[in-house]
């Protein structure tokens, strides 16, 4: 299984374009991948995903607040690249699956160069004006978060997502040997765009978020 020029090219601008989020400065690296695209394109494309082994990554302790703080992942910038790559090609096949958007607003797959992975960007303030206006209609309300969301996600179960989602196998081998590369048994990437979607990783997350609508229902019940 290979990874199309296509999609190489679009990964290659949008990752130079948002560098790996708000969490890290852009790579200088970027730069030069820009302006030798065509040279690193073919050098990829038409090769076999199992032959591109996951490089060295950096991890560091951001803050997220004064007095909380997160764990960040920096990717090579290869492995950016082929990951942004694959979720283009494929993240209609998440995408699809998901419930509607008037129930669940975060992060929809739409990919552009300049707005990146995804369509929406009010969905806070959406998400916000529904659950108000369904809580003045409700008898509960429930509020949660999910502390140390991304380190928990088995590798197993985001393998079964990707499969029921219509990823190549490859593709799925791929990403496991990254995810198992930087956290072993259990863990996303979260580096830049990819762990919300996924991303996180930029593609799985919402796979589970959109569990929670059940949750929803039985609040309003």
């Amino acid at each position: 299984m290979t990874v199309s020029a296509d999609s190489l090219r679009w990964a290659i601008d949008f990752v130079a374009h948002h560098s790996d989020g708000d969490l890290f400065p852009k790579l200088l690296e970027m730069e030069a991948i820009q302006t030798l695209a065509d040279e690193l394109i073919k050098e990829i494309s038409g090769h076999p995903l199992s032959e591109f082994r996951p490089g060295a990554h950096r991890r560091f302790i951001v803050p997220k607040d004064e007095i909380s703080y997160r764990i960040a992942t920096q990717l090579d910038p290869q492995d950016s690249i082929l990951l942004s790559a694959i979720i283009y090609e494929y993240g209609n096949g998440i995408e699809n699956r998901r419930l509607p958007a008037t129930q669940v607003f975060s992060y929809r797959f739409s990919p552009t160069t300049e707005g990146g992975l995804y369509s929406q960007k009010a969905a806070w303030n959406s998400f916000w004006s529904t659950a108000n206006k369904l809580a003045n209609d409700s008898y509960r309300i429930l509020y949660c978060d999910i502390a140390d969301f991304y380190n928990q996600i088995y590798h197993h179960a985001v393998e079964n997502q990707l499969m029921e989602s219509g990823f190549p196998n490859q593709a799925i081998k791929w990403l496991i040997a990254l995810f198992v590369f930087v956290y072993r048994v259990e863990g996303l990437v979260k580096s830049g765009d990819f762990d919300k979607a996924v991303d996180k990783s930029r593609e799985f997350r919402y796979l589970k978020l959109d569990e929670w609508e059940r949750v929803q229902r039985i609040c309003q019940s």
